[in-house]
């Protein structure tokens, strides 16, 4: 039996994510994984350097989505990671599909996206057609046609429901920023960076929206306070450091207890 290692952005930076590689290797794991998300940092970035610090564990890129990445770059990536590596290069490729009911939502037009949502028959009919998740095969017509047709979404981005409400999001976002420059420059400063919270997509993306919006909702009362952004910034490493945010939850109630 082999044992392997996922190391994803949520854990630390890039050097962070090299030094735990070490680490998996010393500590005799027999793989070391780092997802191709578009919103983490590059997969092909840190396998090299981790190929360069290691010297027996097998160094991989998982997720990697052929209809995103061109097969040629992918091809050429294997090829020069096995290379760097003397032939600790493995990929996983392959693409998952289990759509929740607001990522369906997203793709359709506002109107129809919010009739979805607030009426409880198409809410329903839509979680029962993608609650067990699809499996898409991608060598036969109608699995092509499927893929084919949500790339041909993007031209209708700015029509679609996710568009409206992420644009809202973030016209939010900057409000609160501008509020904060002339008075509390720091305090502006730590809510960019809490943007970072927002990355990934399904169960990662509502997880950490759901912190962002969290921390965004007592930014104006942390604002009163004199280590307003120590206190914003102390959240904001709470959400990154607990993917299930019972750091997060726990730093809130702190904050809680010292306003009552």
């Amino acid at each position: 039996m082999k044992f392997g290692l996922r190391l994803i952005s949520y854990v630390g930076n890039a050097p962070e994510l090299v030094r735990l590689a070490v680490l998996a290797e010393q500590a005799g794991f027999d793989y070391v994984w780092f997802p191709h998300d578009t919103f983490m940092a590059n997969s092909w970035v840190i396998t090299s350097a981790v190929a360069a610090q290691t010297s027996h564990i097998q160094i991989g890129s998982v997720g990697t989505n052929p209809y995103t990445t061109n097969p040629a770059e992918i091809a050429t990536y294997v090829a020069t990671l096995d290379e760097l590596s003397a032939g600790r290069a493995v990929l996983g490729l392959g693409l998952q599909v289990r759509p929740r009911l607001e990522e369906v939502c997203d793709t359709l037009p506002t109107w129809l996206a919010a009739f979805i949502i607030k009426t409880r028959l198409p809410r329903a009919m839509v979680r029962a057609l993608c609650g067990r998740g699809w499996k898409i095969n991608t060598t036969r017509l109608p699995g092509f046609l499927l893929l084919y047709t949500l790339a041909s979404l993007k031209r209708w981005r700015r029509s679609s429901y996710r568009f409206a409400r992420e644009n809202m999001q973030i016209e939010n976002w900057l409000e609160r920023i501008q509020a904060q420059l002339p008075k509390n420059y720091a305090l502006a400063v730590e809510i960019v960076k809490c943007a970072d919270l927002i990355k990934g997509y399904g169960d990662t993306h509502r997880r950490g929206l759901d912190h962002f919006n969290a921390i965004m909702a007592i930014s104006e009362d942390v604002a009163q306070t004199q280590d307003a952004a120590s206190v914003v910034r102390s959240l904001r490493h709470a959400a990154l450091s607990d993917e299930e945010g019972i750091a997060l939850r726990t730093a809130l109630e702190k904050w809680e207890q010292r306003t009552v």
